[in-house]
Protein backbone atom coordinates (compact mmCIF):
# COMPACT_ATOMS: atom_id res chain seq x y z
CA UNK A 1 0.00 0.00 0.00
CA UNK A 2 1.00 3.26 -1.25
CA UNK A 3 -0.17 6.65 0.56
CA UNK A 4 0.52 9.56 -2.19
CA UNK A 5 -1.19 12.92 -2.77
CA UNK A 6 -3.20 13.64 -5.16
CA UNK A 7 -6.21 16.06 -6.66
CA UNK A 8 -9.92 14.53 -6.69
CA UNK A 9 -12.53 15.59 -9.44
CA UNK A 10 -15.15 14.42 -11.16
CA UNK A 11 -16.61 15.96 -14.22
CA UNK A 12 -13.74 17.85 -14.72
CA UNK A 13 -14.34 19.87 -11.44
CA UNK A 14 -11.45 19.62 -8.92
CA UNK A 15 -13.75 18.62 -5.74
CA UNK A 16 -10.53 18.25 -3.40
CA UNK A 17 -6.64 19.24 -3.55
CA UNK A 18 -3.92 17.44 -1.87
CA UNK A 19 -5.94 14.68 -0.66
CA UNK A 20 -3.84 11.39 1.29
CA UNK A 21 -4.44 8.31 -0.83
CA UNK A 22 -4.14 5.39 0.51
CA UNK A 23 -3.68 2.72 -2.49
CA UNK A 24 -3.06 -0.89 -3.11
CA UNK A 25 -2.65 -3.00 -6.38
CA UNK A 26 -2.78 -6.23 -6.69
CA UNK A 27 -1.16 -8.36 -9.63
CA UNK A 28 1.82 -8.11 -11.57
CA UNK A 29 -0.41 -6.13 -14.09
CA UNK A 30 -2.09 -3.60 -11.77
CA UNK A 31 -4.92 -4.08 -13.04
CA UNK A 32 -6.55 -4.52 -9.74
CA UNK A 33 -6.53 -1.63 -7.63
CA UNK A 34 -7.94 0.13 -4.68
CA UNK A 35 -7.96 2.70 -1.71
CA UNK A 36 -9.02 4.76 0.10
CA UNK A 37 -9.32 9.19 1.18
CA UNK A 38 -10.69 11.14 3.36
CA UNK A 39 -12.43 14.41 2.51
CA UNK A 40 -14.33 16.93 4.65
CA UNK A 41 -17.93 16.12 4.84
CA UNK A 42 -19.09 19.10 2.86
CA UNK A 43 -17.65 17.42 -0.34
CA UNK A 44 -20.89 15.82 -1.99
CA UNK A 45 -19.78 12.70 -3.29
CA UNK A 46 -21.76 9.46 -3.59
CA UNK A 47 -21.75 5.74 -4.25
CA UNK A 48 -20.86 4.19 -7.62
CA UNK A 49 -19.88 7.99 -8.71
CA UNK A 50 -16.70 7.98 -10.68
CA UNK A 51 -14.30 9.95 -10.35
CA UNK A 52 -10.36 10.90 -11.40
CA UNK A 53 -7.49 11.45 -9.20
CA UNK A 54 -4.52 13.30 -10.25
CA UNK A 55 -1.08 12.51 -8.39
CA UNK A 56 1.81 15.49 -8.71
CA UNK A 57 3.57 12.83 -11.04
CA UNK A 58 1.42 13.08 -13.49
CA UNK A 59 -0.44 9.41 -13.14
CA UNK A 60 -4.02 10.20 -13.37
CA UNK A 61 -6.39 7.51 -12.23
CA UNK A 62 -10.15 6.79 -12.91
CA UNK A 63 -12.15 5.40 -9.63
CA UNK A 64 -15.90 4.63 -8.55
CA UNK A 65 -16.65 5.00 -5.53
CA UNK A 66 -17.56 1.97 -3.59
CA UNK A 67 -18.43 2.93 0.22
CA UNK A 68 -18.26 6.13 2.40
CA UNK A 69 -17.67 5.76 6.26
CA UNK A 70 -19.14 8.30 8.16
CA UNK A 71 -17.88 9.64 11.52
CA UNK A 72 -19.05 12.69 13.23
CA UNK A 73 -20.49 15.82 11.90
CA UNK A 74 -16.90 17.64 12.00
CA UNK A 75 -15.19 14.55 10.59
CA UNK A 76 -13.77 13.60 7.69
CA UNK A 77 -15.63 10.98 5.48
CA UNK A 78 -13.47 7.94 4.76
CA UNK A 79 -14.00 6.85 1.03
CA UNK A 80 -12.97 3.34 0.06
CA UNK A 81 -12.71 2.94 -3.91
CA UNK A 82 -11.91 0.64 -6.82
CA UNK A 83 -10.04 1.64 -9.41
CA UNK A 84 -11.53 1.40 -13.48
CA UNK A 85 -8.99 -0.29 -16.06
CA UNK A 86 -5.54 -0.33 -15.50
CA UNK A 87 -3.29 3.22 -13.60
CA UNK A 88 -1.91 5.17 -15.87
Amino acid sequence: MTDVLASLSRDGEVLADQVSVDLTAEGSDSAHWYGSFRVGARVALSIDAICSLAFADGRRMDLQITRLAYGGPADPVRVHFRGLGTRR
